[in-house]
């Protein structure tokens, strides 16, 4: 390549995107189908101590959610970047809050209530009610892990959603993707690529100890990951050859096919280990690294061939569907179960088939209350949402 095509392919990389990217129902399908293996993972892990300590592949699915918040997130910002040249905060901040604000009020509301009559202690549901407001539930869940656990364990990860929000484009506008400053772009690309590699290596070499814990616990790299993907797909049209082509068609349906293997595929508890030595074991091995890569390669594969056979899987209404209401599930699901099954005596659940039983039923209101949080909750604060939005977007997450 000559001096000359280096400098004009620099250029290419820094212009907008040829097309604006829309809306993709296979991105609404795969989180459809995301929130089912969660809600599984969840309730199986509550009904049997095999379930809890073999299925650890499960977490891979939230690694997926953050990878595809990564993505879209990062998409829309340079989206706009792109058509206004620069990035509303203001904005940005209020679509945030009235996607997520809404829906988890109504749900931190009906929790308030529950010490009042089950056995919730009415003190540590405050805390959780508020750190979850606050965006900080991590902190909740450290300072009760040895004094009785949490109610809300699930929250945690909009928590760091939230961090990333909040931190992610005021790093980009800090940085400033002005077109006309390719070297600006290639510094972003430069510091994530070397922040995931990193990641990697502590995942490689590090026990659930000081930065390896933080990563298992946060997830930074997953969302970084995401967003690398967005930068990559923005800019493939510049980079298209046949050569580039042939190797994503090989490359996206493998990716496909490995994560869900390494999803579903049982991970051995040897003997003599106690839970959290599993998880170490288990979040340093080979299956699961090679699970987030394939991750990465997943969501690729359905944003550049949304007509291939998965995309046309994911993109069938039902699980589109699910996608859409994925946010209100995952926020209600864990509540219910766990009220149902630990804090209010149904009946009797002490044979697995009386829990599930139960959790068939818990899983029936769940869906109801989903339904109802999406047309009466997210629905109005979503077309309110649509004043301050500049470009339109992938999901409505």
């Amino acid at each position: 390549m000559s001096v000359h095509e280096r400098v004009d392919l620099r250029r290419r990389l820094d212009r907008p995107a040829a097309q604006p990217f829309r809306h993709m129902p296979s991105l609404d399908g795969v989180r459809g189908i995301g929130i089912l293996v969660v809600i599984f993972g969840h309730f199986s892990a509550g009904m049997s101590d095999w379930a809890k300590t073999r299925l650890f592949g499960l977490s891979l699915i939230i690694d997926l959610f953050f990878i595809l918040s990564g993505f879209l997130i990062t998409t829309l910002l340079l989206e706009e970047w792109s058509k206004s040249g620069t990035i509303s905060m203001r904005n940005f901040y209020v679509r945030r809050g009235l996607r997520l604000l809404p829906a988890l009020v109504v749900m931190l509301a009906f929790v308030a209530f529950l010490p009042l009559f089950t056995d919730l202690p009415a003190k540590r549901t405050f805390v959780e009610i508020i750190t979850a407001m606050l965006y900080v539930y991590p902190a909740a869940i450290i300072y009760y892990h040895n004094k009785g656990g949490t109610f809300l364990d699930h929250l945690w990860t909009l928590s760091v959603e939230e961090w990333f929000y909040f931190g992610w484009p005021a790093l980009l506008s800090v940085i400033g993707l002005r077109p006309g400053t390719p070297r600006r772009l290639r510094l972003i690309v430069g510091l994530l690529s070397a922040f995931v590699v990193g990641c990697f290596v502590v995942r490689m070499i590090g026990s659930l100890d000081g930065a390896s814990r933080l990563i298992y616990a946060l997830r930074p790299d997953s969302l970084f990951w995401g967003s690398l993907l967005a930068i990559f797909v923005r800019k493939l049209p510049d980079l298209r050859t046949p050569t580039v082509d042939r190797a994503l068609s090989i490359i996206g349906p493998l990716g496909v096919v490995g994560f869900w293997y390494f999803s579903l595929a049982v991970y051995q508890h040897p003997a003599g280990l106690n839970d959290e030595e599993f998880h170490n074991l288990a979040f340093r091995s080979w299956n699961y690294r090679l699970g987030m890569l394939c991750a990465v390669i997943h969501i690729g594969h359905l944003v550049l061939a949304p007509k291939s056979p998965w995309g046309r899987l994911n993109s069938w209404r039902p699980l589109v569907y699910l996608g859409q209401i994925s946010y209100a599930l995952y926020l209600w699901h864990q509540v219910l179960f766990r009220l149902f099954t630990e804090h209010i005596d149904v009946q009797d659940q002490r044979t697995l088939a009386n829990k599930w039983i139960v959790g068939l039923g818990v899983l029936a209101v769940t869906l109801t209350v989903a339904v109802a949080s999406r047309r009466f909750v997210e629905l109005p604060a979503l077309r309110l949402k649509k004043r301050f939005e500049t470009v339109k977007p992938a999901v409505a997450r």
